[in-house]
This record gives structure tokens, sequence and C-alpha cells, in this order.
């Protein structure tokens, strides 16, 4: 997959993500995909996504640095949301993706806290 090409795979994979689509990944992602060194499949990856926005009225994920090298591609994000409760989050995410057949095969990722406070309560949301 070219620069150009990768570059528009990953935006309109964004644009699923951030609609919350979850169930329509496969386009984008294998079902073996392999998330931080284990094995998970499509389905728990859907899952994960589904997982982590579901505390949040409008989670959201804005792309602010995209690198691309082969079939590798590094991404920088600023991860904005709003909890039921109507509290604000807002956090730094970097994740590295290895593409495959045109698809997401594996994923590596942190999610940088910037509010702990609310982090820490997210399991109560």
């Amino acid at each position: 997959m070219d620069h150009e090409t990768a570059e528009d795979f990953y935006r309109r994979y964004m644009e699923r993500c951030n609609a919350h689509r979850f169930d329509e990944l496969d386009e984008f992602v294998h079902q073996d995909v392999r998330i931080n060194d284990e094995p998970a499949g499509l389905d728990q990856y859907a899952a994960g996504l589904r997982a982590m926005v579901a505390p949040f009225v409008d989670y959201r994920w804005q792309v602010l640095e995209l690198l691309v090298d082969g079939d590798r591609l590094a991404a920088r994000f600023n991860d904005t949301g709003v909890l039921r409760d109507g509290r604000k989050l807002e956090t730094q995410e970097f994740a590295v993706y290895h593409l495959d057949d045109g698809k997401i095969a594996e994923v590596r990722g942190v999610w940088v806290k910037a509010d702990t406070s609310v982090l820490n309560q997210l399991d109560d949301a």
C-alpha cells in the first residue's frame, strides 16, 4: 500500500471508529488481529473499542499526526469525550499499526492519562 492509499485507508478507518460503527470494521481489521502482541481477533478488537466509548456520550479520536512507512502506520491522537454525568475527558493516545493484505493485522498502543481524577472514576460511570 503506497503512502497516499495508506493515509486514505486510515482516515476512513477513523471515520468509522468515530461513528462508533465497530460492527463494521471487517473492511479495515483482520479477523486474526493482534493487540499489544496478544492474539485478539476482530470481535475482541471491536468489543474493546465499544467498552472504551461506552461511558461517554460522544467519545472521539482526533488524529494529530499520522506517519506511514511501508506497511506500518503510527498515529498520535487527541481523545475527547463527555461522560454521561457531564464530566469531560481529554487524553493523548499513541498507536502503531502493522498492515497485512490492506488491513490492520497488529496494533500496539498506549493511552496517556491526562486527567487521572476522571479516569479513576470510569469504572463507576
